[in-house]
């Protein structure tokens, strides 16, 4: 519910957090090629970064009062 017209309704930041778990032995060189394409693959932050364009689709559904 928008309270105050000057209010931004939008969020102002986002993260994403992702974990990966290696064995021991594996090199900090290839733990960090791991997480490089894991953030060149993951959909969820390519789009968050890049953005896409949104569409809306609104309806309004009237209803019977004595169905309900």
């Amino acid at each position: 519910m928008k309270v105050d017209k000057n209010v931004p309704v939008c969020f102002q930041a986002m993260g994403l957090e992702v974990e990966i778990t290696i064995n021991n032995s594996v090199k900090e060189e290839i733990a960090n090629k791991l997480i490089s394409a894991t953030e060149q693959s993951c959909i969820v932050l390519q789009t968050l970064i890049k953005g896409i364009p949104v569409l809306v689709d609104a309806k309004i559904l009237y209803c019977d009062n004595t169905s309900i």
